[in-house]
């Protein structure tokens, strides 16, 4: 997958009430995000059957608060630090608030 494609739907606003942005990102790890931040964290807004984010357990609404065991400020570098890895390392939170922690490596 490249690391943008296009525009999407924003389902972040329906899912908790609060608007991002009206630009959502999909990456090769297979998750796409809203481009603006909820309470610190990025909403995931869509999940790719199959793709690495889902065999980790990723799911829609979960919100990744860390990469790299490192608070997100921005989703530009947040962006910036998807391209070209195999292997990162994300902390999100479910709608439940069970926090999670897993290493997503590219095959």
């Amino acid at each position: 997958f490249p690391v943008t494609i296009g525009v999407f739907k924003n389902n972040a606003e329906k899912k908790y009430g609060k608007k991002t942005s009206n630009e959502e990102r999909i990456n090769s790890f297979g998750f796409i995000y809203a481009t603006g931040l909820i309470d610190g964290c990025i909403f995931v807004s869509q999940i790719t059957a199959g793709s690495v984010a889902e065999k980790a357990g990723l799911s829609f609404g979960d919100k990744i608060c860390k990469l790299d065991d490192r608070p997100i400020f921005n989703v530009n570098e947040f962006s910036n630090e998807l391209k070209d890895r195999k292997t990162i390392k994300l902390t999100w939170k479910s709608m439940d608030g069970k926090e999670t922690t897993s290493v997503l490596n590219l095959p």
